[in-house]
């Protein structure tokens, strides 16, 4: 087993992390090497490396990562910002976990490290081994289940309000669009500028730089 500690996303390598992610369980959106490459091309990261695991001369992992000040501190953390619901951590199956553990200790070695929506057993790994000397913090996050019933994790008050609401908006309806446009973007878009989120200086797409990564 062998760490290798890439500090350029070259195009050979890029290759090397597709073939793992399609052959892997855990792949998702969010550690495919198209959405690694879209954060660097979208926010300019400049300091950024990826932390490989091989079991022989195979690839069995890889922690993504790049360098930004979060809470005043310097991390090296996923470059999914906000955005991402799933890690960017991608590893083969469980049973490399073990290289995957190895590349998060030398990772902590450069740096104080924030990872995102880990994995489980990862999670608690690091718990446990405490790679990291500064802090940690690790929850479990909760996600509406948009494809039943979106009102299913509110509470009985925040139930009886949302349908006050449509009441009195006459006929109100909702949809989850899983294929969302361009067009469909500007709406929302145009939306969210009249929206009390973007006047408390929170939006997300009327940043036209988060609006080009979407």
């Amino acid at each position: 087993m062998r760490i290798i500690k890439y500090n350029e996303f070259e195009k050979d390598f890029a290759d090397q992390w597709r073939e793992l992610w399609i052959a892997s369980k855990e792949a998702n959106f969010f550690n495919s090497p198209e959405w690694f490459r879209v954060n660097l091309e979208t926010y300019g990261y400049k300091n950024y490396c990826i932390f490989a695991a091989y079991n022989n001369d195979e690839l069995v992992g890889i922690i993504p990562l790049v360098e930004k000040k979060v809470f005043g501190v310097k991390f090296l953390t996923d470059a999914n910002n906000f955005f991402s619901e799933k890690s960017s951590l991608l590893f083969k199956n469980n049973s490399d976990i073990l290289s995957l553990r190895k590349a998060i200790s030398e990772a902590a070695k450069c740096g104080n490290l924030l990872l995102r929506e880990l994995p489980d057993g990862v999670a608690r790994d690091i718990s446990i081994k405490k790679y990291m000397s500064f802090a940690y913090l690790i929850s479990v996050n909760p996600y509406i289940d948009i494809r039943s019933d979106v009102f299913s994790d509110l509470s009985r008050k925040q139930k009886s309000k949302i349908a006050s609401k449509i009441k009195k908006a006459n006929k109100l309806n909702h949809e989850a669009i899983n294929n969302v446009g361009l067009k469909d973007l500007k709406s929302i878009k145009e939306i969210e500028k009249n929206s009390f989120k973007n006047k408390k200086g929170r939006s997300v797409l009327n940043d036209d730089v988060n609006f080009r990564l979407f």
